[in-house]
């Protein structure tokens, strides 16, 4: 994996903005819940049935079906900028082991005992 410093920025702030837009789609969410409320609360005689109600309407929603939807995607999106991220940090470390390796062996080379690797 070839990636640079700026590689590195683009993939944090993609993730960070994309946790600001689930926040957001979220908060958006449980205003939509709280509109479609009735005054009077959700019906039924007990917890059970006035969660069922609260359920129907949340599901009957085409509002909130399109804020589950984009919550998702960009879900999606943020497990796949997650996944960039750890692949350069893999990368990254990798290179600092091999640079250490080199180190190693120019120390090893003038005779000197060497401390950057542990073998």
């Amino acid at each position: 994996m070839d990636m640079d410093i700026s590689d590195f920025q683009n993939i944090a702030i993609k993730i960070k903005d994309l946790e600001i837009r689930i926040k957001h789609l979220r908060e958006d969410y449980d205003a939509r819940v709280v509109a479609i409320t009735p005054e009077t609360g959700w019906p039924g005689k007990n917890a059970d049935e006035r969660d069922t109600a609260k359920a129907r309407a949340e599901a009957a929603d085409a509002g909130l079906a399109d804020m589950r939807e984009m919550i998702r995607a960009y879900e999606h999106d943020l497990a796949a900028a997650n996944g960039e991220m750890s692949a350069f940090e893999i990368a990254r470390r990798e290179r600092e082991w091999q640079v250490r390796e080199r180190i190693a062996e120019a120390l090893q080379a003038k005779g000197q005992p060497s401390e950057a690797l542990p073998f």
